[in-house]
Order: structure tokens, then C-alpha cells, then sequence
């Protein structure tokens, strides 16, 4: 069995790279979506999560299952429901 933690830190990450770059890039914009599970949106900054703040992810696995895990922080709750 394996497993790892992601530990994101939110306002580094916006001082490097801003939410507008990361939309731009539809590769990363796809998967973040997929990843989160959300149907569709027209941009990241619409989808209620605040990158200010620190993002986790944990990962396990075992034979052959996967589990995932993300923990994100929201600033408009209603967009973020609204993205899933």
C-alpha cells in the first residue's frame, strides 16, 4: 500500500502563477474540472474556490484501486455548488 499528501499553498501559488494564467491553459483547466468532478464551467475563477488559501490532496493506493481525496477551500459557496 502507498501513500502521499499534496500540500498547495494558496497565496504562493497565486504570487507565481495567477488563477487568469491557470484558466489559460486548458490542459490544467480540464483536469482540475475532471478531477473535481465538475461538469462544466467557463472559468475557474467561477468556480467558488478560493486559491488564496492552502489546497490538499491524499492519495491511496493498493493493488489496483486508487482513492483520491481533495480538500479545497470555497469563497462563494453557491458558485461551487453550482460547478458540481
Amino acid at each position: 500500500m502507498q501513500h502521499w499528501s499534496l500540500n498547495i499553498t494558496g497565496q504562493s501559488l497565486q504570487k507565481n502563477v495567477p488563477v487568469s494564467k491557470i484558466n489559460s491553459y486548458s490542459f490544467i483547466k480540464d483536469r482540475l474540472f475532471f478531477e473535481l468532478g465538475f461538469d462544466s464551467a467557463s472559468s475557474i475563477e467561477q468556480t467558488g474556490i478560493d486559491f488564496t488559501k492552502e489546497m490538499l490532496q491524499y492519495a491511496l493506493t493498493e493493488d489496483s484501486s486508487n482513492s483520491f481525496v481533495t480538500i479545497v477551500f470555497t469563497e462563494r459557496g453557491r458558485f461551487f455548488l453550482l460547478a458540481l
